[in-house]
């Protein structure tokens, strides 16, 4: 085994598939060599997971693929070239890794070896098919192909709409709308309408939306696919938006998030996007939610058509309402001296108008930190407003440095 491994890995990628196939067959006589590049047969994982036993009969090099972390303390390092015996169903089988890397692409390659075409087949159907749901994670898209995230998952877990703090007509509009999708799927067969769905969240960054996705996701209990970047280091945008939708397709039903949309799409490849989620493809049990910044700067064929993305909602600058009950819950976690006094409550509601609420986590964790350096029972009133009063500064600069927007741009980002 190792010399295969040693002769094999010398040859010239063009030639390197064919001639492992042809040496493996030769090794295994009237048994089948099968071959495949999918990034879902993951068997080692299969194995990991206890839907079948895994012996390691040769490895031939090691990478680390990952820094220890808060969650272990140990570099994590992958076999890069390994031959396996996987034994499944009462069958076993040979399972050869070659990993081939050059610049920073990787291609994985894998020989399953089996008894006959059939029994090869199904095991690797078996294995794609468990490798391809998800089980307490996010499938998380990056630089040209798809990782999996417990924390994601976690931070999901953890949101709520009760938690959130936005006008009770929005939560209950965006509650309502996924929850009557999410159980409709009979009534939309009877009907012949496709059982698909576009959310589209906007408005200016720190208002909510980022958590306002993670409680909609949560709400379904479904599957999700979230897209950090379309384009990868050897990858075209295009390439990725089209992996991306059919990796969907096949979690369906799921959640598709596309945040920060305006970043994720140009002009060159807007088409690609359009045609996935409005072409022939029927993305049935797709929900598809994206969130923008900066509505400006998507094309209209986005915002103003509504098989793409059926209902818009809008994140305004949180109200005096919601700035008190943001202000009241931070009172309600911390240690009763950095707590404010309900006139100087009062006071920090009326002069946070145009915050946001992460300029408002600033505020409070600003106080925070001016208060430790100088503790003083009852203080924390003055100690918030002078914080306050250089937070206004820091925005009043800020702005003056930004050009001036056009006045199309102006009456879509204010309205």
């Amino acid at each position: 085994m190792t010399t295969f491994f040693d002769e094999v890995l010398r040859l010239p990628e063009q030639v390197l598939l064919l001639e492992a196939q042809r040496r493996l067959e030769a090794m295994h006589p009237g048994l089948h060599v099968f071959h495949t590049r999918s990034d879902l047969f993951r068997h080692d994982r299969f194995c990991f997971e206890q839907q079948a036993t895994l012996e390691v009969r040769t490895e031939f090099g090691r990478v680390v693929e990952h820094w220890p972390d808060e969650a272990t303390e140990k570099c994590g390092a992958s076999l890069v070239h390994r031959w396996d015996r996987v034994t499944w169903q009462s069958r076993t089988f040979d399972v050869v890794t070659l990993t081939l890397r050059q610049d920073c692409n990787t291609d994985t390659l894998f020989f399953v070896i089996g008894e006959d075409a059939a029994t090869v087949q199904r095991f690797f159907l078996a294995v794609c098919a468990w490798c391809s749901s998800t089980r307490g994670e996010v499938l998380v898209f990056e630089e040209g192909h798809f990782s999996r995230s417990q924390k994601l998952h976690e931070h999901i877990e953890k949101t709520a709409f009760e938690d959130l703090i936005l006008p009770a007509t929005l939560i209950d509009s965006l509650r309502d709308d996924v929850r009557r999708f999410v159980a409709s799927r009979e009534t939309y067969a009877k009907y012949r309408v496709p059982w698909k769905r576009g959310l589209l969240l906007l408005g200016p960054p720190g208002n909510g939306k980022t958590h306002t996705l993670r409680a909609l996701v949560r709400e379904t209990k479904w599957p999700c696919l979230y897209v950090k970047s379309f384009r990868g280091q050897h990858t075209q945008t295009e390439e990725g938006i089209a992996k991306v939708f059919a990796r969907a397709r096949r979690a369906a039903p799921c959640v598709l998030v596309l945040e920060d949309l305006d970043a994720l799409i140009d002009d060159s490849n807007r088409s690609v996007l359009l045609n996935e989620l409005d072409g022939f493809a029927l993305n049935e049990g797709l929900l598809v939610v994206a969130s923008t910044n900066h509505p400006e700067r998507l094309d209209r064929s986005l915002l103003d058509r509504p098989s793409r993305f059926d209902r818009k909602f809008h994140f305004a600058l949180p109200a005096p309402a919601e700035r008190r009950r943001y202000l009241e819950r931070w009172q309600h976690d911390v240690e009763p001296a950095l707590r404010l006094s309900e006139a100087g409550l009062l006071s920090l509601v009326e002069g946070t108008h145009a915050f946001t609420f992460a300029y408002l986590k600033e505020l409070t964790f600003g106080a925070m930190l001016a208060f430790m350096e100088a503790p003083r029972e009852g203080a924390m009133d003055a100690v918030a407003e002078g914080v306050l009063a250089a937070l206004k500064g820091e925005m009043s600069s800020a702005r003056k440095m930004l050009p001036p927007l056009p006045d199309a741009e102006r009456r879509i980002s204010l309205s």
